[in-house]
């Protein structure tokens, strides 16, 4: 986690064994960036104007088409109505799916948790541990 950024760092770590007994070992790093505050208002302000600049555009190209059907190729018109609803419904679905996630510093909060409120060291403690970080990736 690097404070006042706002950035998360997911570290996964692969070990593959050959028949031989070499050991090769590979680290996947991924960063994702939390977007609060003003980001996050800039965010949604985009895909808004995105969505709301798409509509437009679609709703001219299909009167234009209905009052002037002679001008164009209906192909070329269907094939541009097509890609702006395309790009109506993308960025909606986008900013759906997006506000109903959880914050990644809620989300670090909970995970940190499963490990800081470990009562033992024994198996089934950490059995325990194991699956409420697993309860907590997966919601």
């Amino acid at each position: 986690y690097t404070e006042d950024l706002e950035m998360f760092t997911s570290l996964t770590v692969d070990f593959s064994f050959d028949f031989a007994g070499n050991v090769e070992g590979a680290v996947h790093m991924v960063t994702y960036r939390d977007l609060i505050k003003d980001t996050a208002s800039e965010f949604q302000g985009f895909l808004i104007t995105t969505c709301v600049g798409a509509f437009i555009s679609m709703v001219s190209l299909v009167a234009f088409l209905c009052l002037h059907p002679e001008k164009y190729n209906l192909g070329l018109m269907l094939y541009e109505i097509i890609s702006r609803i395309v790009l109506l419904i993308y960025p909606l679905i986008l900013l759906i799916s997006w506000a109903q996630q959880v914050p990644m510093s809620h989300e670090y909060d909970l995970l940190l948790q499963t490990f800081l409120n470990n009562e033992g060291m024994d198996e089934a403690h950490l059995h325990h541990s194991v699956a409420e970080y697993l309860k907590v990736k997966s919601v």
